[in-house]
């Protein structure tokens, strides 16, 4: 089996780059305005906060998830101008 040229390796990158950068505009595009963004505020207003819940472990874990998909959200929304 052949391997790849460095060429090959960098054209897999640049083309894993602009899916990546593709799929955050969406996520940008979905949740910047109108509906959206009314969406997103309201799931960081029921789970952004202290995920935090004293004597139930489980509902800690829960909240910790939520918050995971939050960040994960925000993540990609961030364009190449945002870093």
């Amino acid at each position: 089996m052949a391997r790849a040229s460095i060429e090959e390796k960098h054209e897999r990158r640049i083309e894993l780059e602009r899916s990546v950068l593709a799929v955050n505009h969406k996520y940008a595009s979905l949740f910047s305005g109108g509906d959206g963004e009314d969406i997103l505020s309201d799931l960081e207003a029921q789970f952004g906060g202290s995920c935090i819940k004293e004597g139930d472990p489980y509902m800690t874990h829960a909240r910790a998830g939520a918050q995971e998909v939050l960040l994960y959200i925000r993540q990609r929304m961030r364009t190449p101008t945002d870093a």
